[in-house]
């Protein structure tokens, strides 16, 4: 791995040396390509290091079952035969099967997996006659007994009787005056355990004692005790067109905002136009605008400040936004700093944390490590604490890996320090590339990977919060942004699709943290992300615009509505299918903890940190992608910071001399 992470290095260092080597002009806002593609193979793979696709519930046929795997390798997908073999043992009968996985070719070792194969599904019959209910349903492959789940009046499921026979029947149900639904499900004792099969589908029986198959629906939403009172909309808000790389309207950040917006108080409605972020998204913006089409809203991910600030694509708020108003006031300092020639292009209505720290909670204890929360709050929470966890939590198993992160979580622990790449002062960019806090930061991670806690590729390209759900064993933590990833994370692990057995009433295991706070510094900074909007230039509905940015901001500014939220995040109402499939059952909802939703929502008051923005994305995509593979390649891949950063600088300067303040 040594020799396969020098030779990286060196790839890197020529993508690098080339992007250098080819100077941007002031006029120019192309891009640069490097493109270096080379493979080497210092020796082979262990099937250790093999990334397996979670294999399904197989359902007994009487018959050997074979389920295809899916094996990739850093993202790659093997192919079985070239570069795997395939032995199964006991993938007959109801129980739990073995498979053996051997490496071929380039691929060495062998590796065990299980999977379950279940009884059948019974084909669920009911009848009412007289006052007398009968279920009955043809016996199901591999079944040894069945499970009748009965829920009353849309009520929870309940387990009704376990029986060995293909029906049942009962006098004591009351059709006259209640409704009943009725599934049912196989089982098979193994080794003096039950394997469930799946549920039936379920039928109802109203109270006229007409049975009834039903189909699953979602149930709708109740929005009444999110409705903000502190702006008054216009009432006729229109249709506003949205372009975004995400549909805000069913996205958790906006999904109850966009609801209210398209209810009667405001009278809107949203068009939504996908597009592909980063530089996709500038560049449809652009074309749009340029067509005579533009959107009404774009999010701030649409935004290079000075970038396309400065080149006139978006119209000035300060007509439909009064920041002097209470609804805004506490907004006005940082939207001044995205002011341009006198004029607010972008306000933003939410500020947060950009990264945090994310774990299993399940995992630190088991290791016996000290909880970061803790450490946290009675300030010990500094780069040697997390250093030294990792160090303790890396020394007990090769396996073990201290953290993983992108670019933007390294940048995230520089900006601890007090100092951006790029900041900006009194109207003037400021190159601090070269800084000596920058500097220890990337000296830091340096000493990281060389003291083994960093990722090694062990689960492929990227560790989303997903993949760290069922690798939070092995990765202790995660550097990624916090509120997404706790959700992710949670519903992996208790929400999984094609799985019906939810997870409804355990909180989750994962937790995160605030960056660690950089011991020399004299504040406990943090870099922050801000969300918002803007109105493109040539916008035709701007004053449904100004409303929809009105609400958001009133949204996250109304006390009422911001504890009806905390109560929907840390004890949401039960719901339930009210016809369908799943009808009488629990709908799986994200329920938070309450400590780590109150930590979060600390993590976004300016008053608990000082906030600190990095700029280096704000000129052009050319800049933002160098700096970031700059980070990259000195503290994943072993080049020398010392090196890059002398590089990088020159196109800081050159890059930003394009813009005038």
């Amino acid at each position: 791995m040594n020799i396969i992470r020098k030779f990286t290095a060196v790839a890197v260092s020529v993508v690098l040396a080339a992007a250098f080597a080819a100077p941007v002009s002031a006029s120019e806002q192309g891009e640069i390509t490097v493109a270096v593609e080379q493979e080497y193979s210092a020796s082979k793979v262990s099937v250790s290091k093999l990334t397996i696709g979670k294999i399904a519930d197989q359902t007994y046929t009487g018959k050997a079952l074979k389920p295809t795997l899916v094996v990739k390798y850093n993202g790659k997908t093997l192919k079985k035969g070239t570069d795997y073999t395939l032995t199964y043992k006991n993938n007959k009968n109801v129980g739990t099967a073995t498979i053996t996985l051997k490496g071929k070719g380039k691929y060495t070792g062998t590796k065990k997996l299980t999977f379950k194969i279940v009884p059948g599904t019974p084909s669920l019959n009911v009848k009412s006659d007289s006052g007398k209910i009968t279920l009955s349903w043809a016996k199901a492959k591999g079944a040894g007994g069945y499970i009748i789940g009965c829920s009353t009046n849309g009520g929870a499921f309940k387990t009704l009787v376990t029986t060995s026979k293909t029906s049942w029947s009962t006098t004591k149900l009351d059709t006259a005056k209640n409704s009943y639904s009725f599934r049912v499900r196989s089982y098979k004792k193994v080794s003096g355990k039950k394997i469930y099969g799946a549920w039936s589908d379920i039928v109802k029986l109203d109270k006229s004692g007409t049975p009834q198959v039903t189909d699953p629906v979602k149930p709708s939403d109740n929005t009444d005790e999110f409705v903000p009172t502190n702006y008054k909309p216009s009432g006729n808000a229109g249709t506003v067109k949205y372009l975004g790389f995400y549909d805000i309207s069913v996205d958790y950040k906006g999904k109850e905002q966009c609801s209210v917006f398209q209810s009667e108080l405001y009278g809107g409605k949203i068009e939504y136009i996908f597009t592909a972020s980063g530089a996709a998204y500038y560049e449809k913006l652009g074309v749009l605008i340029a067509s005579d089409d533009s959107p009404d809203i774009v999010t701030r991910d649409a935004m290079l400040y000075p970038g396309n600030v400065s080149k006139n694509m978006f119209q000035p708020l300060d007509e439909v936004i009064d920041l002097k108003s209470p609804l805004w006031k506490d907004m006005k300092t940082l939207a001044d700093s995205y002011e341009w020639n006198g004029k607010h292009y972008y306000v933003p209505h939410t500020i947060t944390t950009s990264m945090a720290l994310n774990y299993n909670k399940k995992t630190i204890e088991e290791n016996g490590l000290p909880d970061p929360y803790e450490l946290y709050r009675n300030g010990d929470w500094t780069w040697d604490t997390w250093r030294s966890m990792m160090e303790k939590f890396c020394a007990k198993s090769d396996d073990n890996i201290g953290f993983y992160t992108t670019s933007y979580g390294i940048n995230s622990l520089i900006l601890t320090t007090g100092t951006p790449i790029v900041g900006i002062s009194g109207g003037k960019a400021v190159n601090n590339a070269m800084s000596p806090n920058v500097n220890r930061a990337m000296q830091f991670f340096d000493d990281l990977r060389f003291s083994g806690l960093s990722y090694d590729f062990q689960y492929g390209d990227w560790v989303s919060p997903q993949v760290f759900a069922k690798t939070s064993d092995k990765i202790l933590f995660l550097v990624m942004e916090p509120e997404w990833t706790y959700i992710a994370a949670t519903e992996e692990v208790q929400n999984q699709v094609g799985v019906e057995n939810d997870i409804f009433d355990t909180l989750s295991d994962f937790a995160f943290v605030p960056m660690p706070r950089d011991s020399q510094a004299d504040n406990y900074y943090q870099g922050y992300e801000t969300f918002g909007f803007l109105i493109p230039m040539g916008a035709r509905n701007v004053s449904g615009a100004a409303d929809f940015i009105n609400l958001f901001r009133d949204y996250e500014t109304d006390k009422t509505v911001q504890e009806n939220v905390k109560k929907s995040c840390v004890s949401p109402d039960t719901v339930v299918y009210s016809s369908g499939r799943y009808e009488g059952m629990r709908k799986w909802q994200m329920t938070w903890d309450e400590q780590q939703y109150d930590l979060w929502r600390e993590m976004r008051d300016p008053a608990n940190f000082t906030f600190v923005a990095e700029n280096v994305n704000g000129f052009n995509s050319y800049l933002s992608d160098l700096a970031y593979n700059s980070l990259n390649a000195t503290a994943m891949y072993g080049e020398s910071w010392a090196d890059i950063s002398k590089g990088l600088s020159d196109a800081v300067d050159e890059v930003s001399a394009a813009y005038w303040w």
